[in-house]
């Protein structure tokens, strides 16, 4: 109190009683690591943009090249086809078994594989020669691009908590949703400038930007899972699951 013993007067902490500079108080939350605090680096945003992309992409931006494709391949309508459906069916399928290859081989490693896999087949297909020659090369460069097109969530849930990883997922599907519709606006206005196998070069800049990404932002995240028996028996609760039928259709 003052003087007179009636007005009380405000206690201001000594230095002794000051937290150290640069230290939190009593008490406060710790910040929480890079990875998963809001500090999020701009280049990991491109690449969970492009790494769910490039697969999509793949598969979008060489529609409206095919009629150049059959003129200087000498390709009939049904090899046309294949260079499609070559890639799409494997690519769905290996969406399926991407998630169970990184639980058991480990995400950096199957995510690194893929892509490396997705470029070199983004070159076979640059310099195939023969119509079986881009077939081939599709089907690898479907098993290559799925791997990163799957495995891209299965790391933002291994980074995040679930409130961010909600907001990090949604770039995830935004890749996955803008990438299809721009793709053949790109493949097209790309082969009006160099040809066909333009395409298949901007498929290999991409990935190789998806692949530096991953090399310089992301270890290893899978952190072991469910074994596959185990998985195979969650499936009933799953499909009793009202949520999940909520988000799946």
């Amino acid at each position: 109190m003052d003087a007179r013993g009636m007005t009380p007067t405000a206690s201001i902490p000594t230095t002794a009683s000051r937290p150290a500079s640069g230290t939190a108080p009593t008490g406060a939350p710790r910040p929480l690591p890079t990875a998963l605090s809001g500090a999020v680096p701009t280049w990991r945003y491109l690449g969970f943009l492009l790494a769910p992309g490039i697969g999509t992409y793949a598969f979008n931006a060489v529609t409206v090249t095919m009629p150049q494709v059959r003129a200087d391949l000498g390709a009939s309508e049904t090899m046309l086809e294949l260079v499609i459906a070559g890639y799409g069916i494997p690519f769905a399928v290996l969406l399926i078994l991407g998630g169970r290859l990184g639980d058991r081989f480990g995400r950096h490693a199957m995510f690194a594989a893929g892509t490396v896999l997705f470029l070199l087949s983004a070159l076979a297909c640059s310099f195939a020669p023969s119509i079986e020659t881009l077939i081939a090369a599709r089907f690898l460069q479907a098993v290559g691009g799925s791997g990163a097109t799957v495995l891209a969530r299965a790391v933002v849930r291994d980074m995040y908590p679930a409130a961010q990883a909600a907001s990090m997922i949604g770039y995830v599907t935004m890749g996955m949703a803008v990438v299809p519709m721009m793709a053949p606006v790109a493949g097209g206005a790309l082969e009006q400038l160099w040809g066909w196998k333009a395409s298949f070069a901007a498929m290999f800049v991409l990935g190789l930007a998806v692949l530096a990404v991953a090399w310089v932002d992301m270890g290893e995240t899978a952190r072991g899972g469910l074994s596959l028996r185990a998985q195979v028996k969650a499936y009933p609760v799953l499909a009793r699951s009202g949520r999940f039928w909520g988000y799946a259709m």
